[in-house]
């Protein structure tokens, strides 16, 4: 789940916290919350992403912290895969 000594505190957790929402009250900076324990490599994770309110230009950015490099290149080489876009890793 959620580690709430690692989140800012713009963001509020709810259900147990199974639902994680970021600026509840108004939009005014970067919010984030970590989560307390990695991914699990291959395997399949995904979130669903619900706008409360109109998004304009740049308003929304998502972020994914990778630990290792590895992992990373592991992942995006499956999204571009996934796009049908050609990737090598190094």
């Amino acid at each position: 789940m959620w580690d709430e000594e690692k989140m800012s505190p713009s963001v509020a957790l709810l259900h147990g916290g199974r639902e994680v929402f970021f600026h509840p009250d108004y939009s005014c900076g970067t919010a984030a919350v970590r989560g307390t324990e990695p991914l699990t490599q291959n395997a399949e994770h995904y979130w669903e992403i619900k706008m409360t309110s109109a998004v304009y230009g740049t308003d929304m950015v998502s972020y994914f912290y990778f630990q290792s490099i590895q992992f990373y290149l592991e992942w995006l080489a499956c999204v571009l895969k996934t796009l049908r876009l050609p990737f090598q890793t190094l």
